[in-house]
């Protein structure tokens, strides 16, 4: 039986679940989204708790078995998953449903205990071109992200909750939002997503006053874009996420 609970304006503890895009990179040099977004919510719930419950390297199976229990044992009163990414890059021929499902269930989980506007999850912005891959891994990581996004977007829309496109940010920003790594967000990157977020969680809440787009924009610095060697190329195995 569903119990939802706690559904007051205030956002009293904030837990965040994935892979390296939320836990952060070691690459990464100022706040992440989660921060940057956390931040946003301190100005409407002062106290507002954040538990960062990412682990870099995470697959959607250590989502749903690890860090999903502990984010409920928190008593969330907003979430927020992206997982998957690791599930597709691990393996030459990536379970796309299994991850799926793995997300699914999730989010299912979650919705169990807190109410769905309160659960967000988000597609994988489009890393591919930037890094050398040999032709075969290009092809087939282009086909796997397509198909991973398509179905996060399945999975939020059977449980009934919000996807933020993330899929597209690279098309609209460039290759800024790109750390020297080619996959990981930059800080720039980071103010993005959390812009984003805070665009969805401001219309889910019913809250004014997102994160404002100049803010990303304005806070522009000098940092790597990514500017890998070009000579270099991937194997046609995996790397990590």
């Amino acid at each position: 039986m569903r119990a939802l609970r706690r559904d007051a304006a205030a956002i009293r503890c904030f837990a965040t679940l994935g892979d390296s895009i939320t836990a952060g990179a070691p690459l990464d040099s100022g706040p992440l989204w989660p921060q940057l977004l956390n931040d946003w919510l301190a100005t409407r719930s002062p106290h507002v708790r954040h538990v960062n419950l990412a682990v870099s390297g995470a697959l959607s199976r250590d989502v749903l078995s690890d860090q999903t229990p502990k984010a409920l044992e928190t008593r969330p009163d907003l979430v927020t998953v992206i997982c998957g990414a690791n599930d597709m890059m691990y393996s030459p021929r990536p379970d796309i449903d299994s991850a799926a499902a793995h997300l699914t269930e999730c989010l299912t989980s979650l919705t169990e205990a807190i109410a769905p506007r309160r659960v967000v999850t988000a597609t994988y912005p489009n890393f591919v071109p930037l890094l050398p891959f040999r032709p075969r891994s290009r092809a087939r990581v282009t086909t796997s992200l397509a198909k991973l996004n398509e179905a996060i977007r399945a999975a939020a829309g059977a449980v009934g909750v919000r996807c933020v496109d993330l899929a597209s940010m690279s098309a609209h920003h460039g290759d800024e939002v790109y750390a020297a790594d080619g996959t990981h967000p930059s800080q720039i990157g980071h103010e993005w997503i959390a812009v984003a977020m805070s665009v969805a969680l401001a219309d889910q809440l019913k809250w004014p006053n997102p994160l404002p787009y100049w803010q990303a924009r304005a806070s522009r610095r000098a940092e790597p874009v990514m500017r890998m060697d070009r000579s270099l190329e991937l194997p046609d195995g995996v790397i990590p996420f």
